[in-house]
């Protein structure tokens, strides 16, 4: 057996869940280039922030670019400026092609993001999670009604086992998870620290050995999912960290 201690991720390499700041609103009007002096098949958009891997959507459409319409899922494939992006109509996929330069109303919005530790790539392996352990930084003191020290959360923090390619197997939060305080709704051990000065954090930790024997176990075709739903930018940092063991792995 081989330990592991992984942030969830949007890729798999432990980073995504790390300094957390998602925005699920319209992030504004974008401009297409299928052609041209720069990088082709490029989005223009001042300071929009994103980053690879994020998933949009339209809200509204104009002419130019090839294919890409109202709420469908797109996400970002590169981004070689901090106000230029390209997106593929799959996570990794070629790039999206257009036939001219953009007209009328491209609204691009920001969509929920899910952040997950997958099974071993292997048939007769397997990983087990034992527990979570979930860190949420922000300034000034904890707000008891809110997450963070900001309000409650619109949509919350959802928690599921999945197939590969989505399929629901195990609800974790059938309630997702808006405020500080319902975090210990299901794992109880859950508290707010403050040094008197500076940020606080707020710590649970979810043991899954206490409620599903050795564990939740991940298989090929199976992983944990967090999904984020809300507008989490005035949080200084937040953390899910997965914790377990994987078979037929050694040292």
């Amino acid at each position: 057996m081989k330990p592991f201690f992984q942030h969830l991720s949007t890729n798999g390499d432990g980073t995504g869940l790390t300094s957390l700041a998602i925005d699920v609103s319209s992030l504004g009007n974008a401009t297409f280039v299928f052609t041209g002096g720069g990088v082709e098949d490029e989005w223009t958009l001042s300071a929009h922030a994103l980053t690879v891997g994020a998933k949009v959507q339209f809200s509204a459409v104009g002419t130019g670019a090839t294919g890409a319409s109202v709420s469908t899922d797109y996400w970002v494939k590169t981004v070689p400026t901090a106000n230029t992006f390209q997106l593929s109509a799959t996570k990794g996929g070629a790039v999206l092609e257009g036939t001219e330069n953009s007209s009328g109303t491209w609204t691009i919005d920001r969509q929920p993001e899910d952040f997950y530790l997958a099974g071993p790539a292997t048939y007769d392996d397997y990983a087990v999670v034992a527990r979570i352990v979930v860190f949420a930084q922000d300034t000034g003191a904890m707000d008891a009604g809110g997450y963070g020290n900001g309000s409650a959360l619109s949509n919350g923090i959802t928690l599921k086992v999945t197939t590969a390619d989505g399929t629901e197997l195990i609800d974790l939060t059938p309630t997702p998870i808006t405020t500080n305080g319902m975090w210990a709704a299901y794992c109880y051990d859950t508290q707010v620290q403050s040094w008197g000065t500076g940020d606080e954090i707020l710590m649970a930790r979810w043991t899954f050995t206490k409620s599903y024997g050795p564990g939740l176990e991940l298989n090929h075709d199976s992983r944990l999912v967090a999904t984020v739903n809300d507008d989490m930018t005035h949080l200084v940092n937040h953390l899910i960290t997965a914790e377990g063991y994987r078979t037929n792995e050694h040292y």
